[in-house]
Order: structure tokens, then C-alpha cells, then sequence
């Protein structure tokens, strides 16, 4: 064999090799990336409270006599303006005077503006602790109005309850009290000032009968809120 045959044999070899090598290090089955990407966003829940209803009974500043009135303007408390947010939930003003056989009956409308099914329940505490006088809230009877159902209770009994907060409704069934989403739904809370009440009767059937007088030029402050949770 020549020279010049053997060179070309030798480079022949060589490629051979090197292709051998360039095939053998690439070796591998086909893969490919997908990445998909999953987007949540959480609901919200969000309620707003509109008062849009008043039934008063109350003393009519020129003559001193119970008067029965009716208000029908509409005020939202979670609105923006702190005009209504910061209003009466009855629409009394500090001007106002009450004594026994008054009463005002708030009808209240409760929406939900999000986007989960909600239940709700209401709690009651005495405001300004050291402006809220015993003998008064001791005559001050609360009825709140759902559906059917009627629930009643003195003011006084927020001082034994826990963390001085009288709470009504909190359970798991919230019975007439679910709002879908984009729904809404009619309660009434009601105040009076109790005339003539005979409280606690003993278990001797005696009973301990409050004076009205105790009461007078006493004062009494009402915070209310409306809880809402998330329902399934």
C-alpha cells in the first residue's frame, strides 16, 4: 500500500471515529418541557347595612306625651360618608329624651356584595362603659326580628356575658339567616323602655320589681354589629 493510500485511509478511520464519538455522546431518548401555569384568585366576602325602616314611639319635644312616628330614609353605615356611618342606628340624637312606653322598632337590610354565600349574627355591648348607667339598661328590653323567629333580652345581661359582648345567632345552622351572593336579607331590631317591669322573679315567685324612677336623667349606649361568615 502507498503512502498517499494509507494517509487517506488513516483520515478515513478518523472520521469514522469521531462520528462514532459525536453519536455515542448524544445518545438519548426525546424530551420536552410543558410548564402550565394555574391561576386562583380568592372570593370575597363583603356586606354592606342599610337602615330603612323606623317605627317610633317617642316623646314629642313640645308636649311630653309618646308619639308614634315612622321614618322611611334610607341610611347606610358602610358608607364611605361618615355622615351616615357615624348616624344613630335608632336616628336618635343626643337631644332626645325616653321614659317608659317608648320604643323604637330599626328595620335593617343586610347585602352581599361578594362573591361567597354568607351567615350572620348579631352582637350587642354597652359603649362608654363609664356613661352607661345599670339602672337604666336594667329597663331597656332588645327584641331583634328574623323570619320567625324573635329573640328577646335586657340590656343588663350584658354585663355577665362573656367579655361583656351579648352575642345572638352564632351557630352553624344560621337558620333564615343565609345570604346568597347578590341577595339580601330583612331584619328589626326594636328597643323599649319597659313599663311597669317586673324582673326577676325569684324562685319563691317573689319578685323584684324595679322602680322606673331609678332611671331618670340616666344614660344608655348601644353599639351593634353584624357578623358575617363564609357559609358551604
Amino acid at each position: 500500500m502507498s503512502k498517499r493510500v494509507r494517509v487517506i485511509t488513516l483520515s478515513c478511520l478518523t472520521v469514522l471515529c469521531c462520528i462514532a464519538i459525536i453519536i455515542a455522546g448524544t445518545f438519548a431518548l426525546f424530551t420536552d418541557d410543558v410548564t402550565v401555569t394555574s391561576h386562583l384568585k380568592a372570593g370575597k366576602l363583603k356586606v354592606s347595612l342599610e337602615r330603612n325602616h323606623l317605627e317610633n314611639s317617642l316623646l314629642n319635644p313640645q308636649t311630653g306625651r309618646v308619639e308614634n312616628t315612622t321614618d322611611d330614609s334610607v341610611v347606610t353605615f358602610t358608607s364611605e360618608d361618615e355622615t351616615d356611618a357615624n348616624v344613630n342606628i335608632f336616628g336618635l340624637s343626643e337631644d332626645d329624651r325616653v321614659a317608659p312606653g317608648c320604643s323604637v322598632t330599626a328595620t335593617f337590610k343586610l347585602t352581599n356584595d361578594g362573591d361567597v354565600a354568607v351567615g350572620y349574627y348579631l352582637q350587642f355591648r354597652l359603649g362608654k362603659d363609664d356613661e352607661t348607667d345599670e339602672e337604666l339598661a336594667k329597663q331597656i328590653e332588645i327584641t331583634i326580628t328574623v323570619g320567625s323567629q324573635v329573640h328577646t333580652f335586657f340590656l343588663s345581661e350584658i354585663y355577665d356575658a362573656e367579655q361583656g359582648i351579648y352575642e345572638w345567632g352564632n351557630d352553624s345552622t344560621y337558620t333564615d339567616r343565609i345570604v346568597n351572593k347578590d341577595a339580601n336579607a330583612t331584619f328589626k331590631v326594636k328597643w323599649a323602655f319597659v313599663n311597669d317591669l317586673d324582673y326577676n322573679a325569684d324562685v319563691d315567685g317573689d319578685e323584684d320589681k324595679i322602680d322606673n324612677n331609678d332611671a331618670q336623667d340616666k344614660n344608655v349606649y348601644i353599639d351593634m354589629t353584624v357578623c358575617a361568615t363564609q357559609v358551604i
